[in-house]
């Protein structure tokens, strides 16, 4: 059944409903109307709903005397742009208007959403409406009927160095590839947990770095294969004196550093004002990776593992603020600057997490716990080295692992639903 939202000052026109709506697609106690902006805003803040039925010609406040023309509109912007309002999955707008009005119009050109003229006689829209809701009903049904189907997906940036180092570990990879469209391969394999059980785990990689490209990914891997947990390997930019080369940062929170909005200052001079849009980690991932951290003897076998060139730093899994961005950084001074101007404990900078997380939080159900482990292979500046970047992929495989042997199943127990 759905949750609907009607916002219009003339709830009579709904009466249809009755017969159409009510029992079929909705209880009769999920279908609340709001006869004016102010009021609509408030639930939108509070309830979650499936559709939103919008009319252009609404009151701002519920002690308005007019109706505001394009009110309906200013509705929906705020729900574009303010993030503490929830956003219903099919938003519909409806508008009595003879004329064009061009700022309704152009609104619902270039947005996702759907404008439905109310005839004279009503009966035409009125069977519109009911087919859409019919449809959405459907979908939501079907979304709900989805059952997870493998236990772990690991995610890189790239093929090597960081894939090659997840395919490097422990897990039993199958000797085969397979492909999960035209362009994108997978990997599947075994992992044995501490417990004795084994966790089914797909691998897979973008083919360029960066959020929008992590992003597309992950959705397609969360639609096909339904992972309980999703985690992102890889490396990233650490800030020097807090972290060391090879360090794995569990990103928490982590936000897109570029986000921001650009004018003049009172003097006309050109300015930028950040805009960070934090997404977390779950409680229970930040708890149990922090008592990973605290393992300092497996930490240091790690370290002592690893074939190469070595850092002089004892080897630490921390949890802290994660910027990613579509920028290589190797200049020395916008880690710092993002550290005084954003987030004063920032840990690390990298390309991908804000993506992943956000392709991840905005699945359909169900959807998985997302976590993103990276580790230090340079400070944002020149001093970069593929040797680095290839223990930092190291210690972010292993650590990974290590950490879904540890807790994958416990986590899945308790937050896959």
């Amino acid at each position: 059944m759905l949750k609907i939202l009607i916002i219009d000052d003339d709830p009579k026109r709904f009466s249809f409903f009755d017969q159409t709506v009510i029992g079929k697609f909705a209880q009769d106690t999920d279908v609340e109307i709001s006869t004016n902006a102010r009021d609509a805003l408030q639930k939108l803040e509070k309830t979650a709903y499936d559709v939103l039925i919008v009319d252009m010609a609404i009151p701002a406040t519920p002690w308005a005397n007019e109706t505001i023309r394009n009110g309906g509109v200013e509705v929906l912007r705020h729900l574009l742009e303010d993030d503490a309002l929830i956003r219903p999955h099919y938003i519909i707008g409806l508008t009595a208007a003879v004329d064009d009005e061009p700022e309704v119009t152009n609104f619902f050109i270039n947005s996702p959403w759907v404008l439905m003229r109310i005839g004279a006689s009503g009966i035409d829209w009125h069977s519109k409406l009911v087919s859409f809701i019919s449809h959405a009903d459907t979908v939501k049904n079907a979304e709900e009927s989805l059952e997870y189907g493998v236990d772990v997906c690991i995610v890189t940036a790239l093929s090597d160095p960081e894939q090659s180092a997840v395919l490097a570990t422990e897990i039993a990879w199958e000797d085969d590839p397979e492909y999960l469209d035209s362009n994108t391969i997978i990997r599947r394999g075994l992992l044995g947990t501490a417990g004795g059980h084994q966790l089914t785990v797909i691998a897979s990689c973008s083919m360029r770095m960066g959020s929008v490209e992590a992003a597309l990914l992950t959705s397609k891997l969360i639609a096909r294969y339904r992972p309980k947990i999703l985690a992102m390997a890889g490396i990233c930019a650490g800030m020097e004196g807090k972290v060391a080369y090879g360090d794995a940062i569990l990103g928490s929170p982590v936000w897109d550093w570029t986000s921001s909005k650009w004018d003049k200052d009172e003097n006309g001079n050109d300015r930028i004002l950040p805009s960070p849009h934090y997404l977390e980690c779950s409680r229970e991932v930040v708890s149990r990776f922090r008592a990973l951290g605290q393992d300092v003897g497996y930490l240091a076998q790690i370290r002592h593992k690893w074939h190469g060139a070595k850092p002089k730093d004892a080897l630490s899994a921390v949890v802290g603020p994660n910027a990613s961005g579509p920028i290589v950084v190797a200049d020395g001074a916008t880690l710092q600057n993002i550290k005084i101007t954003q987030n004063r404990e920032v840990l690390g900078l990298e390309m991908e997490a804000y993506g992943v997380y956000a392709a991840a939080l905005a699945a359909g159900l169900p959807r998985p716990v997302v976590l993103s482990i990276k580790s230090v292979c340079d400070f944002a500046d020149p001093r970069k080295n593929d040797e680095m970047q290839r223990y930092a992929s190291y210690t972010s495989a292993q650590i990974t692992v290590e950490f879904l042997k540890r807790y994958a199943r416990e986590l899945a127990s308790m937050l896959c639903k």
